[in-house]
């Protein structure tokens, strides 16, 4: 890949434009905080938010909620957060791309104007991985049968948009093969079509993947 900085995501902590001032005054926090996770249980994503909680509750000495919101690319979850009364209670968890990337290409329900970035949280390596029942063991392998079979090969994501999807375009793009892109709702949906042969490839975060790698249930082709 000659962009890797292409296929590497960034998790941010996010929450609605900033409280009135009357507001602000109020001690904080006073009440336990939501932390708005736009996609399902089990993906990278809700797996960092949960790392992430305990030590932020701890330092904070309030409760962290988490509440995945999953669908859309993730347009559900940020559309929570947005629309939550901006009192610093509640605080979404998202990827730049399904943020920044989806007002580009579709319509989409919130206002990015009223989101206020808080912290770059972590960047992810992505990996692309493959069902192990196909007989390739490197992407120039992948490629090539790709090229052999045109349209036969499908890669899922976690969306439209979303970093996975937009890595998978650009392998394509690079490369000049025919696979069809198949969006889920999240990237644990994604891995379990994976797993079942339903997609034949995944170019998602590594955090996602890596135990069925080391279980040796998919194959590592890049990183």
């Amino acid at each position: 890949m000659k962009n890797a900085t292409a296929l590497t995501a960034a998790a941010l902590l996010l929450g609605a434009a900033f409280a009135a001032p009357g507001q602000a005054a109020a001690p904080w926090p006073s009440q336990p905080i939501r932390l708005i996770v736009p996609y399902p249980p089990g993906g990278s994503v809700d797996n960092l938010a949960r790392l992430l909680a305990p030590a932020l509750g701890q330092r904070l000495g309030q409760t962290i909620v988490i509440e995945n919101k999953a669908g859309a690319s993730g347009t559900i979850g940020v559309d929570a957060t947005v629309r939550a009364t901006p009192d610093g209670n509640t605080f979404g968890f998202g990827v730049p791309g399904a943020i920044t990337g989806l007002p580009h290409v579709m319509k989409v329900p919130y206002d990015v104007s009223r989101i206020q970035y808080v912290s770059l949280v972590a960047r992810i390596p992505l990996v692309i991985v493959v069902n192990p029942s196909l007989p390739d063991a490197t992407l120039a392998d992948f490629v090539a049968s790709a090229k052999r079979q045109p349209g036969k090969y499908n890669y899922g994501s976690a969306g439209n948009v979303t970093t996975p999807h937009l890595g998978g375009e650009l392998l394509k793009q690079q490369t000049g093969i025919d696979i069809m892109h198949v969006p889920y709702k999240g990237a644990s949906p994604a891995v379990t079509a994976l797993l079942s042969n339903e997609v034949q490839m995944f170019p998602g975060d590594a955090s996602a993947v890596l135990g069925f790698i080391k279980a040796g249930k998919l194959r590592t082709l890049a990183v």
